[in-house]
């Protein structure tokens, strides 16, 4: 929609001159744009070619285990994968496979987290090395609803590096339907050359990472770092039962049909903003919240598992407790479910979420992006709620931008259907990247001490 027919936002701070503060905090290293850090992931490799190409074989998903001569399983918790975004735990018997067989990725303290063994899980997103021609991603497919993804459909994609950058091999996730679910996968991937390549694996929250195989004389070892956000937020992020509403009969399988309908990685914004950047996201949201709605749950001073309100206290602790250490920047988006509230409370709200991120760590760089333009209308609620999150981030000298939403798409009508998923209110493949590219675009020129980014880049993986 038009500017000029919005409310006003402030300008991002962090988009021009730094703050006071924000100076005498970086004084000894200086600055660094978030562009500067960018490393994007959005080439794809050649095509498959058995003869000639680089990559000569992907040869899909199998419940058959593949032969495994000349191959090493390294498990999920051998040590040798770089988890600077995630929270692997081991899943129990209970839950299908063999005790510690498998991890699930536990980002969150909402549903499930003290009763289910596992909790509730996002997608694992994780980095290696290694001189392998070889690689076999093995992985349970859970179907149970503590997931938030009681369907057998998942996804799977590779990114490796080629001609010194990360491409996926195929231009979206490869889908599969496993039918029954409760069951052991193979995705397996032969490259011409046994040469060092930098990989990173992202796969569904319903895959339950068991180990990664390569070529026995291969030396695997961590990626390293990259520039490091807890993100929060709501659905849109985190795809779900919710995104996926219907997909058998929108087409997800046909190549062509992808951007018009909904997938369990690549509707969500989160990942489409990680493979504009190459930054590692930790998904900290809860569905259904927003700065002041909780979906049910405990409200935003309490410090109890639950789903809670973006940046409340257990929200916030339990991610800090996670990954404080990391030197992390935070990044909060949306509030469409919030409806209607007084723009002055809402102002209030929002500063007291970035209060606690400041109380923990004075350096923290904030980033926030406002609510989504879906079916905002000037002057009403949302767009009110919209200002009201500029206005904090221009009050807060830690934060270092502002991304507004509600100018994301510049038609009259707002977000374009096939933006927008068979539930009428989810990003569709083509409206996650399109989110995701816009966040990415308009966070370039945000700027980060470059103190921060060093540690970032060079703490514990």
């Amino acid at each position: 929609m038009s500017s000029l027919s919005r409310q006003a936002v402030p300008t991002a701070v962090g988009s021009a001159e730094p703050t006071p503060k924000a100076q005498s905090d970086a004084a000894a290293g200086g600055y660094i744009t978030l562009g500067e850090t960018y490393d994007p992931m959005t080439g794809v490799w050649p095509a498959v070619d058995a003869t000639n190409g680089p990559l000569t074989a992907d040869a899909g998903a199998t419940a058959t285990a593949p032969s495994f001569t000349g191959l090493t399983l390294y498990s999920w918790n051998s040590g040798v994968f770089n988890l600077q975004s995630q929270n692997w735990v081991a899943v129990p018997t209970v839950n299908g496979p063999a005790a510690n067989q498998c991890c699930a990725n536990v980002t969150t303290n909402r549903g499930n987290y003290g009763s289910s063994g596992i909790g509730f899980s996002s997608h694992s997103d994780f980095g290696f090395s290694a001189d392998t021609a070889t690689v076999i991603l093995a992985y349970w497919v859970n179907t149970a609803t503590l997931n938030g993804v009681s369907t057998s459909i998942h996804e799977t994609q590779l990114f490796a590096e080629h001609e010194g950058k990360m491409k996926g091999i195929r231009s979206m996730p490869a889908f599969w339907n496993s039918g029954g679910g409760n069951q052991m996968f193979y995705r397996v991937f032969t490259f011409k050359e046994a040469r060092r390549r930098r990989f990173r694996v992202m796969m569904s929250a319903n895959c339950w990472l068991a180990g990664v195989y390569v070529d026995t004389a291969a030396n695997i070892q961590k990626t390293k770092n990259l520039p490091f956000w807890l993100s929060f937020g709501d659905s849109w992020a985190e795809p779900n039962n919710n995104v996926f509403a219907s997909v058998g009969g929108n087409g997800a399988v046909a190549g062509t049909t992808w951007p018009n309908t909904c997938s369990l990685l690549y509707s969500s914004t989160d990942v489409q903003f990680a493979i504009a950047t190459g930054h590692a996201i930790a998904q900290c949201h809860h569905g259904g919240t927003g700065w002041v709605v909780n979906n049910g749950g405990v409200n935003a001073t309490t410090d109890t598992p639950g789903f809670s309100p973006f940046l409340s206290i257990s929200q916030w602790n339990f991610s800090w407790n996670l990954w404080g250490a990391k030197k992390p920047m935070v990044f909060v988006a949306g509030g469409w479910n919030d409806g209607t509230t007084s723009a002055g409370v809402y102002q209030a709200t929002v500063q007291a979420g970035f209060n606690r991120v400041t109380a923990s760590d004075p350096l923290a760089p904030i980033m926030a992006a406002g609510i989504q333009d879906k079916a905002i209308v000037a002057g009403d609620g949302r767009d009110l709620s919209n200002t009201a999150i500029g206005l904090a981030v221009a009050a807060t000298p830690q934060a270092i931008g502002f991304i507004d939403q509600s100018r994301n798409w510049p038609i009259a009508s707002g977000i374009p259907a096939a933006d927008i998923g068979p539930d009428g209110l989810h990003p569709t493949v083509k409206g996650g990247d399109e989110i995701g590219q816009n966040y990415a675009k308009q966070a370039a020129r945000f700027q980060i001490s470059r103190t921060r980014y060093l540690q970032m880049t060079t703490a514990a993986a």
